[in-house]
């Protein structure tokens, strides 16, 4: 392999574990996003445990409406507010943001794949030097051959 092709295999793999690594780290920050709880919040209290995000999704929760008074003790105001700010709305602001990051980790880790893949001459054929040159193909192209694996005491010897 010439100095030039392997200096930019090397830098098209050093590039695909990069972007393997930021796949990685953005994976990581979607699906804390998505499991992280979210509360409705009104003035200071707390007026619905919501869940984490994923689970509101693919769930299927109902929304639940807030009036005045009533088991939840909340005043007009603060019963509006619950209901305006409802487990829907705040599990989407977070739902959204993690399933673009869990798709940038797919597109990234796509790429990643990708260049590690070229970078290292997967699906190649190779031929004349290179492929004497090359580690895992110098069996192939009549390297030297392996070694016999060892015989059990008392097994014919062959040849």
């Amino acid at each position: 392999m010439s100095p030039d092709r392997a200096t930019s295999s090397r830098r098209l793999v050093l590039a695909g574990t990069v972007l393997a690594w930021t796949a990685l780290v953005l994976f990581l920050l979607g699906i804390g996003l998505a499991l992280t709880p979210v509360q409705n919040r009104v003035d200071g209290r707390t007026a619905q445990d919501c869940g984490t995000p994923a689970a509101f999704v693919l769930s299927g929760r109902q929304e639940v409406q807030f009036a005045s008074g009533g088991r939840s003790g909340l005043n007009e105001r603060q019963a509006a507010s619950a209901n305006r700010h409802g487990c829907r709305s705040l599990a989407a602001r977070r739902a959204i943001p993690a399933g673009a990051l869990l798709l940038g980790t797919l597109l990234v880790g796509s790429v990643a794949f990708a260049l590690t893949l070229k970078g290292r001459g997967g699906g190649a054929t190779l031929t004349g030097d290179e492929a004497t040159a090359d580690t895992l193909g110098a069996s192939i192209v009549g390297g030297p051959a392996a070694p016999e694996p060892p015989r059990p005491w008392g097994a014919p010897n062959r040849g």
